[in-house]
């Protein structure tokens, strides 16, 4: 038995609405990677907007041989951010090197970091609204 055209027709229109669901039910990233502004070598700063309480965004920076130490600020007005870091892998809240999760934004200083890829997730605890990072490496 075969096709006539218009039964062909709405097949293939079928199979292609059906595609086009399946891709809009895949999990869209919230990674943010072109907000990087290095203002000097070892000097990051990074802008973004958190939606809502489990809104994240990654950022990535290197750090080069010899590091002595990684001082971190994030600043997000009264919004409950915390920051996650992995290096060499995108942290998550139960997988990370470090953490801070202050109210109202974080403050940290990290001695004895490796150098290579280091991957800081800002994540909304509660709150919504933008951040900044910024991050210093001493070496």
């Amino acid at each position: 038995m075969s096709l006539g055209k218009t039964e062909a027709i709405v097949i293939m229109i079928g199979f292609i609405i059906g595609v086009a669901g399946i891709i809009m039910l895949l999990p869209s990233s919230p990674v943010t990677y072109n907000t990087n502004v290095e203002t000097e070598p070892g000097s990051y700063r990074f802008i973004g907007t958190l939606e809502g309480a489990d809104d994240y965004n990654i950022h990535s920076i290197r750090v080069l041989p010899d590091p002595i130490s990684m001082h971190i600020v994030l600043k997000c007005g009264s919004n409950d951010f915390d920051l996650y870091a992995g290096f060499g892998y995108t942290p998550s809240l139960s997988e990370y090197e470090f953490r801070g999760y202050a109210v109202g934004g974080e403050d940290l200083t990290v001695d004895f970091i490796d150098e290579g890829i280091w991957h800081m997730m800002v994540q909304s605890y509660s709150g919504a609204g933008q951040y900044e990072l910024l991050i210093e490496i001493e070496y």
